[in-house]
């Protein structure tokens, strides 16, 4: 019975020690069915998003419907990218703010640090 107590105790601990560090992982998918396994993350504790391979993103608005970040650097073309993060409904919507914008909407997965999807 000890013994089991103590694995159900360490379980615990490493599941809030990997928690701990405010980052929830996503894969997305594009609404329109072109792209798959998107991936996606956002770091509560440091206020950002990381979405695709050059970009991360600052958070900059947090309400209970979303999460708004913008771009720390902006593109080659001087051009700035926001995204946009519905909580309740998992879609994620890239702008890539240039004369047109450019939007990119996809529909999102939660994941744990295993790529197990919840």
């Amino acid at each position: 019975m000890k013994k089991l107590l103590g694995i159900v105790v360490l379980g615990l601990l490493w599941c809030n020690i990997s928690m701990a560090d405010g980052t929830v992982l996503f894969y997305c998918d594009t609404i329109d069915g072109n792209e798959k396994d998107q991936s996606f993350k956002i770091n509560l504790n440091n206020r950002t998003m990381e979405f695709g391979p050059y970009f991360e993103y600052k958070i900059t608005k947090i309400n209970d419907e979303s999460i708004v970040a913008w771009t720390v650097q902006p593109d080659t073309d001087g051009s700035k990218q926001s995204l946009t993060f519905n909580r309740y409904t998992g879609k994620l919507t890239l702008v890539r703010h240039k004369n047109p914008p450019f939007f990119w909407r996809m529909k999102c997965r939660k994941i744990d640090k295993k790529k197990k999807i919840l």
